[in-house]
């Protein structure tokens, strides 16, 4: 069950997303959280090749821009600092200056999970996800994770995307073991054109799940256009909430979690996406 939280903030509508998600599941679940503002030093003041005579320049742009970074990292943990106190949340909050994956790799080691945006650090709200922190944090985040989705529903169902596969189940009981949307209906789901094989590792899920006293739908789908187009009709049509995805398993789709498919994922399924790497 979680007992703390980690919840990613820098101001962008990502982060937004990020802190509203994880101040209601830590209301619902009764915990702590702890909100994190990391300042990109390295990013914003990286070294590069310079004209002669342009050092000057570039140390005062440099100090300009983390000036900036600082005073933005600041305002978000302040707004979010406010919204968790109007949720009646118990939190803390922390201000870091480095590498934002290491970073959040050290501070997660203190929680039971981290949620943060599909951008982690944007250099604009318009910038495609995943960004070089997000993925970087799906493959090392030594806790599960969530990545929060554009909006969050009154009474979310789970989806489960679910292929046999060890990283499938080891992201299966990972959530289960969390507590989130325990409560909530459960669709266990299964993308593949070979029905009796998918099938049976859909079965399997459901057997576990059952066991822990879930009642899952089982919904089984052709590949048809791919992954990411099904899971986009599948979280519509079954109102979810949270995507609960591992690595899928079969060879020519074992890009799936850190590849095309998952950048496909992150950028047209709404809702949130629960991995425990």
């Amino acid at each position: 069950m979680v007992k703390s939280v980690l919840i990613g903030t820098n101001g962008s509508q990502w982060s937004q997303s990020a802190v509203k998600l994880g101040l209601s599941l830590a209301r619902q679940l009764g915990v702590r959280v702890t909100l994190l503002g990391i300042v990109d030093v390295q990013g914003l003041a990286h070294g590069e090749p310079l004209p002669i005579g342009a050092s000057a320049f570039k140390a005062e742009r440099d100090a300009r821009l983390l000036a900036d970074a600082r005073q933005r990292i600041e305002a978000a943990l302040e707004s979010a600092a406010a919204q968790a106190a109007e949720a009646a949340v118990e939190f803390t909050t922390r201000f870091v200056e480095g590498s934002p994956e290491e970073e959040l790799g050290k501070e997660v080691q203190r929680h039971d999970l981290l949620i943060i945006g599909k951008r982690a650090v944007p250099r604009s709200d318009h910038d495609p996800a995943p960004s070089k922190t997000l993925t970087a944090t799906l493959h090392h985040s030594s806790r599960p994770l969530i990545v929060a989705g554009d909006e969050i529903p009154d009474s979310p169902s789970v989806l489960v995307a679910y292929d046999g596969s060890r990283p499938a189940a080891r992201t299966l009981a990972g959530y289960v073991a969390s507590g989130i949307y325990a409560n909530n209906g459960i669709t266990v789901m299964g993308v593949g054109n070979d029905v009796p094989e998918i099938t049976g590792h859909v079965q399997r899920a459901v057997d576990f799940l059952e066991s822990h006293g879930r009642s899952p739908k089982m919904r089984i789908v052709p590949v048809g256009r791919g992954i990411a187009d099904a899971l986009v009709t599948a979280a519509r049509d079954e109102s979810a909430g949270l995507l609960v995805m591992g690595a899928h398993g079969q060879p020519r789709l074992k890009e799936a979690l850190f590849g095309s498919v998952t950048r496909a994922i992150l950028s047209r399924v709404p809702v949130p996406l629960f991995v425990d790497h």
